[in-house]
């Protein structure tokens, strides 16, 4: 690289504290809320001054980690409250001036957790009862009230946006609360071990780190698992979102590591550049820095925006090695613009390479093609294209001679070459000798009609579409006329009993309007009409995994105009 990427340039500051802070807090305004565990001391640093503003000495509760309930600091302002020794008592106060704000009392139960909303106003609170309490902090009065749990409530949380809180008790269960259906608490069945880490992402999902090393995906919406996989072999104490699909996850034993949870894939085990043991980190809300504290006493910040130029220069001047080793380092970087271009030239290149094959220059295309060979991501990619590539000239060989079962295993054998334009003319050769076999039927001329389509008979693939055409003559219109009329539940009968109806060229494109059928749903919801986007649901139910997608839209439609019969469960 002309300009070696220097990991330094990452680091924002370093401060030597003399203590663990076991949670980290920044605030918009310049400040860090820090907690010392091991001393029970609350810290307020001034960031822009690298020093310390305040410090308090807590009297609270004991308990394993403060993280998993005992202690909670509001995201916005530097506000925190804690649990007092008695158990029946909580304190919120104000971490810039050390004033107390509120003391909540309480009475019928012991508090097992609380959480402290992001603008510090409202407190939940969980007892050994399994009751969580909303307390309104400014007025001390109760504005809210569930009872759910079994046992203990063992952690509370709020998303950033207010919309869901999920709570989880010592049995295991989990519940999720959603203000806009009322706070109807939806029992999530995990089945898995006790969670240590709560993450609320977009879109309506939240990820949980448990405590053998597994995260799994909560959908919101639907109040079921979307996913679960492990990503460690150590408890998950903490976890932040980096980027589009990217969880950054911390280990109780000190160790980072970064996650793509949309495909379950570990990006990294050494997330960062500097070899350090972690024992708690943080997120700004704006995702421009990341801030961690150290097992040995130092408090790290990492500018995580300053990568997206450094990314957005190597792309500029073409250092594609240079860049894809940038973002195997710092996976949050994949959701930029910058590495969208990358993608988009790789699979320019593809396409590239596999247009000079058709023309026969062989060597051009492989050499079109190696510069993705270096990349270790791409490798096995490009070798498995290249390996294709040079079967091309064999498939036309193959046609040439009208070895047809030759050419048709060549295919089946390597997918790739079915997008080529040799493989399509086979397809179109088939299409137009069953074309003219059925129409030959139709007039009783069966002896012309298998003459037409002998040539196919060899590959096994053909045999079965052959005989149905033979079985049944007006098969292909009845198929045709079926689509024409739109009839998707009919045409979904016929794809079941017939292998033939996959291959129409027009099968292909009536299944593709899907999406055009998302958008009416849509529409039609959005303009109020319910009964046209009733008709989109029910066709869209046909489709493979569309009861899926499908399933959120049914429940609109049946909050607003009452239970449908829909077929959704």
């Amino acid at each position: 690289m002309s300009d070696s990427f220097d990991p330094s340039l990452a680091l924002d500051y370093s401060i030597y504290l003399e203590r663990v802070a076991s949670l980290l807090q920044p605030h918009p305004n310049g400040w860090l809320s820090l907690f010392d565990k091991s001393k029970k001391s609350y810290y307020l640093l001034d960031i822009a001054q690298k020093s310390l503003k305040q410090k308090i000495a807590l009297d609270m509760a004991k308990g394993e980690n403060p993280e998993f309930g005992r202690v909670s600091i509001a995201q916005e302002i530097p506000r925190f409250a804690f649990i007092e020794p008695d158990e029946e008592h909580v304190r919120v106060m104000d971490g810039a001036s050390l004033q107390n704000i509120a003391t909540i009392h309480c009475a019928k139960s012991k508090v097992e957790s609380i959480h402290l909303t992001s603008d510090g106003k409202g407190l939940y609170t969980g007892g050994k009862d399994g009751l969580i309490t909303l307390w309104d902090v400014e007025e001390k009065r109760v504005a809210a009230q569930i009872s759910k749990h079994q046992d203990f409530v063992y952690l509370i949380k709020e998303s950033p946006c207010g919309e869901f809180i999920l709570s989880v008790g010592y049995d295991r269960s989990l519940f999720l609360y959603h203000k806009g259906r009322g706070m109807r608490g939806e029992r999530i069945h995990v089945a898995s071990h006790l969670p240590r880490s709560i993450l609320f992402l977009s879109g309506g999902y939240v990820a949980i780190g448990e405590s053998r090393g597994e995260v799994v995906i909560l959908d919101c919406l639907l109040g079921r698992v979307a996913t679960r996989f492990r990503v460690t072999h150590e408890e998950i104490i903490a976890m932040e979102a980096l980027g589009e699909g990217v969880i950054l996850f911390l280990s109780k034993f000190g160790k980072l590591g970064s996650v793509d949870y949309l495909k379950g894939e570990v990006r990294s085990d050494d997330y960062l550049p500097a070899k350090k043991r972690y024992a708690s980190m943080a997120l700004e809300a704006q995702g421009e820095r990341l801030v961690l504290s150290t097992q040995d006493g130092y408090i790290r910040s990492y500018k995580l925006g300053e990568l997206l130029p450094w990314l957005e220069r190597l792309v500029e001047k073409e250092e594609t090695n240079h860049a894809y080793e940038l973002m195997a380092a710092h996976p949050h970087l994949r959701g930029s613009k910058s590495a969208m271009v990358l993608e988009a030239r790789f699979e320019i290149a593809l396409l590239e390479a596999w247009g000079l094959m058709e023309e026969e220059r062989i060597s051009e295309a492989q050499q079109r093609l190696a510069l993705y060979l270096t990349i270790p991501e791409k490798r096995m990619i490009v070798q498995k294209h290249i390996e294709q590539l040079r079967q091309i000239p064999d498939l036309r060989s193959y046609l040439k001679d009208s070895y047809l079962l030759r050419a048709h295993s060549l295919v089946q054998t390597r997918p790739l070459l079915a997008q080529t334009s040799t493989a399509k003319s086979m397809d179109e050769s088939f299409l137009k000798a069953l074309w003219s076999a059925k129409e030959l039927l139709k007039r009783g001329q069966k002896e012309e009609a298998d003459k037409a389509i002998f040539i196919h008979k060899a590959v096994n693939a053909r045999s079965k579409m052959i005989k149905e055409v033979f079985s049944n003559p007006f098969l292909i219109d009845t198929v045709l006329e079926t689509i024409q009329k739109g009839d998707y539940r009919r045409y979904f009968e016929l794809k079941r009993q017939f292998s033939m109806v996959s291959f129409l060229p027009q099968a292909k494109a009536f299944e593709e309007r899907e999406e055009e059928l998302y958008f009416e749903l849509e529409e039609a919801f959005c303009l109020g009409n319910l009964e046209r986007a009733k008709e989109c649901v029910e066709i869209l139910l046909l489709f493979p995994k569309g009861e899926e997608r499908v399933k959120p839209w049914a429940q609109k439609i049946k909050e607003f105009k009452g239970k449908i019969p829909l077929g959704v469960e």
